[in-house]
């Protein structure tokens, strides 16, 4: 049985995730992990495992102790769940410690298979470990008949997301409200379109985004009966999780998706969820078929909520890690005494303030002052989270 060090520079919600996933695995799967923070990692932790996981890693400190970890014979993972290789406001330091990191691990483990088979080539071992997230069942919601006077339909998203909503929903959901006002009421969280023309004509609500617990409460008491999920077409949509399938599922929400990566990877088609062409007629069409038949959006959620049952569940998502990852079973390779990286962490506690700065003037530089301030507001609050020990997580990321 080998063990796992996961190595991350701060929290966030990537890492509250997988902690809450192998921290809390059932002893018979023989995984033993422990969780440690970059700047808190000595040799003499890399010496007490066989398999070195490096969480999001885009920094000269992670591509040091990779370096090290993978010269004394470790089996080296690097795990990201965002493209980050092509992010903008990234250092060219930061991305350079990330092309470091992959070039001393023997695979890039991601639950995305666009970064998975891109990111795999800049790996010295050329392979990909694909994961899912564990859905346990006491997280998923019963589904009952709706006794709700009116279809409730809800969208979660945070503030970045209302130009997607604005490009490819926003005018199918005004051509609903026109159509079935009455019948419909529309709750939206975390993003607050333009839509006060129509206030007079539905039920419209307007809720703040909140940490990923209360928003499951607050899914699962509300009863929502559709949930809509828009999105773009390019690299960088290409490279996201399916989360807020597996988030409306679990809710008992039947979802009406963008068709595009990553919902097709998940959504078929009037089985467990409706996928919308990113146009305002295919969208239309879609809503309607999900406010009008009622039976459909039962179905889809039974059938969404079977799926998270049958292929999210603990047992299935680490057998399939293990069978991807047999080194996590039986690790057989030689290895010595990790080196030392003290004069890295020199380097990386001046780089420190320094990304302080690259930021700041980025987001003055593309958004101008109020960019900046969200952005900064956001970074306090979320700091504000994890020092009361709250998961943080906007589900719709």
């Amino acid at each position: 049985m080998s063990s796992l060090l996961f190595i991350y520079e701060r929290d966030m919600p990537t890492i509250s995730t997988m902690k809450d996933i192998f921290l809390h695995l059932n002893p018979d799967h023989g995984i033993r992990s422990h969780f440690i923070l970059l700047w808190d990692v000595k040799p003499a932790d890399i010496h007490g495992h066989e398999i070195i996981v490096f969480l999001r890693p885009n920094d000269v400190l992670s591509a040091a102790v990779a370096k090290r970890a993978a010269e004394s014979g470790r089996f080296v993972i690097t795990f990201c769940d965002d493209d980050l290789l092509h992010y903008n406001p990234m250092a060219y330091w930061r991305r350079s410690g990330l092309k470091k990191t992959l070039h001393y691990s023997n695979a890039i483990w991601s639950s995305s298979n666009f970064i998975g088979q891109d990111y795999k080539k800049h790996t010295v071992g050329k392979r990909f470990i694909k994961t899912d997230t564990i859905v346990r069942a006491e997280q998923i919601a019963e589904h009952t008949k709706s006794e709700n006077d009116r279809v409730k339909i809800v969208y979660a998203a945070n503030p970045g997301h209302l130009l997607l909503f604005n490009e490819y929903a926003k005018t199918a959901v005004c051509k609903l409200i026109g159509k079935y006002g009455n019948k419909i009421s529309i709750t939206f969280i975390g993003v607050k379109p333009d839509l006060s023309e129509y206030e007079g004509r539905t039920k419209i609500r307007y809720v703040k985004g909140m940490p990923l617990l209360e928003y499951r409460e607050f899914m699962k008491k509300e009863k929502f009966d559709i949930g809509i999920a828009p999105l773009g077409d390019n690299r960088f949509t290409r490279c996201k999780y399916f989360n807020k399938y597996i988030e409306y599922s679990m809710s008992g929400v039947c979802g009406v998706y963008s068709k595009v990566i990553p919902y097709v990877e998940a959504v078929q088609d009037g089985i467990n969820g409706l996928l919308a062409e990113n146009t305002s007629e295919s969208w239309l069409d879609k809503l309607e078929t999900a406010v009008l038949d009622g039976k459909q959006r039962t179905n889809c959620i039974l059938a969404s909520q079977e799926n998270l049952r049958e292929n999210f569940t603990e047992e299935s998502i680490i057998q399939n890690f293990k069978k991807q990852t047999p080194e996590a079973v039986e690790y057989n390779n030689e290895m010595n005494p990790c080196k030392g990286f003290y004069l890295s962490k020199i380097w990386y506690c001046f780089l420190r303030p320094a990304d302080l700065v690259y930021l700041s003037f980025y987001y003055l530089r593309s958004g101008g002052i109020q960019v900046f301030l969200e952005k900064l507001k956001i970074h306090f609050r979320e700091r504000k989270a994890y020092a009361r020990k709250k998961v943080y997580r906007r589900p719709w990321m």
